[in-house]
């Protein structure tokens, strides 16, 4: 019984369509994935443009956005922004009819294994996931940020 009741939640793509709903605030929500995402980050002050990592982070989390209190937002894991991109579109690779995105990386908050502090990015323009330096004395890396929140 308890296998039945955990495999009947299993939630597949067929079963969300369509699977992003533009909730008219400035947000999309991810139906398949129950998250909350910012349609346009530079329409939103505080998360605008290229960042190094920890205005990022601090940006997403300190947003008051959509009715929403700061404490609300956050930087996305590496597996929550990959699973954004979609297949049918090339680039970017998101679906455009519900996003802006640049062909560049985006940082989530998934820290990188390796060498130093790193994290996890995503690329909309290729698909690619790379990792790139949180801290850089000599010359800061700037990505763009997309913030997201729990469907709640």
């Amino acid at each position: 019984m308890l296998l039945w009741a955990a495999s009947a939640s299993v939630v597949h793509a067929a079963d969300v369509s369509p699977r992003f709903e533009d909730l008219g605030d400035g947000t999309v929500r991810d139906r398949l994935y129950g998250l909350i995402w910012i349609k346009d980050p530079d329409r939103v002050p505080g998360i605008q443009g290229s960042m190094i990592w920890l205005q990022a982070k601090n940006g997403c989390e300190e947003l008051e956005y959509a009715g929403r209190p700061a404490g609300t937002w956050r930087l996305p894991n590496i597996t929550e922004l990959e699973n954004l991109q979609d297949d049918n579109f090339k680039s970017p690779r998101l679906d455009i009819r519900f996003f802006t995105a640049y062909s560049e990386p985006y940082w989530s908050s998934t820290d990188y294994s390796g060498s130093g502090p790193r994290a996890w990015t995503v690329h909309f323009g290729t698909g690619e996931l790379g990792s790139s330096s949180k801290l850089s004395l000599t010359s800061p890396v700037r990505h763009r940020a997309r913030c997201c929140r729990t469907d709640r």
